[in-house]
């Protein structure tokens, strides 16, 4: 009966209990809490949701970071990039090699041309002697007078005659002030 004493203290009754009442009585428990527990959501569950979440969130405002800073890299290479093509297209205006009035075209050139090809394109260009400008007279078609680079370049493309330079400097002359609506007279000469 020593096995009987056991399985009674085991279950907490005493020595008149029925053992096996005890028994059905602790399956009938052990049921309505696991319908208890089955109803409800695991311990932590709540927790997970809410670091599931920030977890997303944070995910999220890490992508738009990263995507607001490659923008910004974006943004300033391009500005780098600018700048540098306008310091060589000023450079190339210093050195007499372009015309002032061609900067923006010019410009065009340097942002579309890598630096080493803008620069043999530059290096192509003739340079432009400052004595060989002559001179308007102070009269009113002074403003539309050719500068040396836009006589270097009408010589380039080959609207000089250098057989009659007083000729092609009013034609250009006459192209400039078009370019601005003002019509210079055939008969007018500089």
């Amino acid at each position: 009966m020593a096995d009987e004493n056991e399985i009674r203290q085991a279950l907490g009754i005493d020595d008149e209990a029925d053992i096996l009442a005890a028994v059905t009585g602790l399956h009938t428990e052990i049921a309505q809490l696991k319908a208890t527990l089955k109803d409800q959501d695991p311990p932590g569950k709540d927790e997970n949701r809410t670091l599931k979440r920030e977890l997303a969130e944070s995910q999220m405002r890490y992508v738009q970071l990263e995507t607001e800073k490659d923008r910004k890299i974006v943004e300033l290479q391009s500005g780098l990039r600018v700048a540098q093509a306008e310091h060589r297209v000023d450079a190339a205006i210093q050195a007499g090699r372009v015309a002032p009035a061609q900067r923006e075209m010019v410009l065009n050139i340097a942002l579309r041309e890598s630096e080493e090809d803008f620069a043999a394109f530059i290096k192509g260009l003739p340079s432009v002697d400052f004595t060989e400008h002559g001179g308007a007279g102070g009269g009113d078609y002074a403003d539309y007078e050719p500068t040396p680079q836009e006589i270097a370049i009408a010589k380039q493309m080959g609207n000089w005659d250098e057989s009659k330079p007083t000729e092609s400097r009013l034609a250009l002359m006459r192209a400039k002030a078009a370019a601005k609506g003002v019509t210079i007279p055939a008969s007018k000469e500089a």
